[in-house]
């Protein structure tokens, strides 16, 4: 019988073996990791040094930074991969969806405000 130690290190190997293959099959869709980063950082250069990046919501600038990861994959990666194009429009519908959403609200409370102080 093993003991705890070798099973670890079996388990472990055996996770180090499951990690290496999840890692050739994303390279597969998502291009080296090395080069990928280089171009996902040069995206998020332009993003953040546009004149709009600081008055932007975190909501809205954390949508452009996954959009622009997204886009590294497509450029660096299988660009026929649907997952790429689909998460993209994912984050792109994110902000759309908040700001509807807090414009509802915003016209339920003016409303209920014109109420309590008299108004229509």
């Amino acid at each position: 019988m093993a003991d705890n130690r070798e099973l670890l290190m079996r388990a472990g190997k055996m996770e180090h073996k499951n990690i290496a293959s999840m890692m050739d099959d994303r390279g597969k869709t998502h291009g080296k990791f090395s080069e990928g980063s280089k171009i996902c950082q040069a995206l998020k250069e332009v993003v953040r040094s546009s004149p709009n990046w600081s008055r932007l919501h975190a909501d809205q600038r954390e949508a452009l930074e996954m959009i622009c990861h997204k886009m590294q994959r497509i450029l660096g990666g299988d660009p026929d991969h649907a997952d790429h194009w689909d998460d993209i429009a994912g984050y792109a519908l994110l902000i759309p969806q908040r700001l509807k959403e807090t414009e509802e609200r915003d016209r339920t409370h003016a409303s209920i405000d014109a109420q309590r102080n008299g108004g229509a």
